[in-house]
């Protein structure tokens, strides 16, 4: 149903409102340059993760700048977004778009659409679904292209899964012990990119591993 010209004046009333009291954000990890240099523009996007036994709690960013010739620069977007995904299945709980600067104002309304995703699955299909629902008329490029960013949270899980098992370093990777135990954590990596192709060399290390590891057991 289409929106009558009160009810979109309100709710754009509404999302200045928020927009205006709401704490301001990290913007850059610390070890990002500050801005852009003049008659550069840029993009700075990341998504930060915490884990709980029964969910992962996420916060993220977009910001787009533009240097002027004095020095200064223009935010021309600026989103940031908070939210839940469920452990093991990997599914969006809860999600919450903030459109703190948009390049028109009435851009922020696209955010109302931003909770259609919940229910998604990060591993099966969720581009596309974010797509159907906050792509066109109805939702904005900028906060798509945010909201996409969470299919880095399943690397993320699966990286803090394995790292429980071992730590992360040069030798662990070297020696194909932090391949194997990749691999007891989710065994679908097998042949998902060039390093995990089947017929590799991270492979053949892993495997061998896991070989090692098996005669190993009484």
């Amino acid at each position: 149903m289409t929106s009558g010209p009160d009810e979109l004046m309100s709710r754009y009333d509404k999302h200045l409102v928020d927009r205006t009291e709401s704490p301001q954000p990290r913007l850059f990890h610390p070890g990002a340059p500050a801005q852009p240099a003049p008659g550069r523009a840029r993009r700075d996007k990341a998504v930060e993760v915490d884990f709980t036994e029964n969910n992962i709690s996420f916060w993220g960013y977009l910001h787009d700048t533009y240097g002027e010739a004095d020095s200064s620069v223009t935010t021309v977007h600026l989103l940031e977004m908070t939210g839940l995904i469920s452990i093991p299945d990997l599914v969006v709980e809860q999600i919450e778009l903030l459109p703190r600067t948009t390049a028109f104002e009435l851009c922020g309304l696209a955010a109302e659409q931003v909770p259609t995703v919940e229910g998604l699955s990060l591993v099966r299909g969720f581009s596309r679904g974010v797509r159907e629902r906050l792509g066109g008329k109805k939702g904005c490029t900028h906060m798509t292209s945010l909201v996409l960013e969470l299919t880095s949270t399943v690397i993320l899980y699966w990286m803090a899964q394995i790292r429980k098992y071992l730590p992360y370093t040069e030798e662990n990777r070297e020696s194909g012990r932090w391949g194997a135990a990749a691999l007891q954590v989710n065994p679908g990596f097998v042949g998902v990119c060039l390093g995990w192709d089947e017929d590799g060399e991270m492979m053949r290390r892993a495997q061998k591993q896991l070989i090692q590891h098996l005669n190993k057991e009484p």
